[in-house]
Parts: structure tokens; C-alpha cells; sequence
């Protein structure tokens, strides 16, 4: 399983989080230890969306979709990375935001006419 994040305070929350509940994990959070990753590990891997890049994991968490899609570059930059990260999920995605963005507000949507065709 993965926890991806955009910003280096998420990935303390997240790993701070984690520790207190008693969850294994590695936090991969510089190069070294990057580098270290032991993929065969049953532990949480938490990592920003730019580094799971090439990775896959058959569960994605990906927290802070409310702090992606500024405007005009950024907007495109973050719709790009949201994409990395969406897609690295093999079997279960799920999307976190605490607060309302371009991209929370263009998931949300979606979710509810998903939710509409399938009732």
C-alpha cells in the first residue's frame, strides 16, 4: 500500500499519524532512503506523488487533492502529477481533500454521476 502526498508537512502528518497508530511504514521522504525501499515489506509506503513515478501498489492513498490546481501552468503541472499518482493504484484508490480545489470540486462531480448510473 502507498500514501501519496504533495507537500513535505502531509508526509510528516501522514507518517506522524501512522506511528502513533501503530502502523508500519517507511516514510520516503530523501534519497537515502529512497533508496532503501523494501517493496517486498508489508508496510505502508508513504512517499510524494512525484516519487511513486514508475511504482505501482495494488492500494493508493492520495491525500491533498485540495492543495493541487492552482491556475494556468500550475493547474496543468498539478493535472499531470494527479495523474502519476492516480494511476499507480492497481486495485483501490482513494482521493482526500480537506478542502475545496479545481481538481476536488471536477472529482466530486464525477463521483456523483458515477454514483447516479450505477443506481
Amino acid at each position: 500500500m502507498c500514501v501519496h502526498y504533495c507537500h513535505g508537512w502531509m508526509g510528516k502528518g501522514i507518517s506522524d499519524a501512522l506511528t502513533q497508530a501503530g502502523v508500519p511504514h517507511e516514510w520516503l521522504k530523501d534519497s537515502a532512503s529512497k533508496r532503501k525501499l523494501s517493496a517486498g515489506e508489508p508496510t505502508v509506503k508513504v512517499l510524494t506523488m512525484h516519487s511513486s513515478k514508475g511504482l505501482e501498489f495494488p492500494t493508493v492513498v492520495t491525500a491533498g487533492i485540495g492543495a493541487l490546481g492552482g491556475d494556468g501552468a500550475r493547474q496543468r503541472e498539478d493535472a499531470k502529477l494527479l495523474y502519476v499518482a492516480m494511476t499507480r493504484a492497481t486495485e483501490n484508490l482513494l482521493l482526500t481533500s480537506s478542502k475545496a480545489s479545481p481538481f476536488a470540486e471536477k472529482l466530486q462531480r464525477m463521483a456523483e454521476l458515477h454514483r447516479e448510473a450505477v443506481a
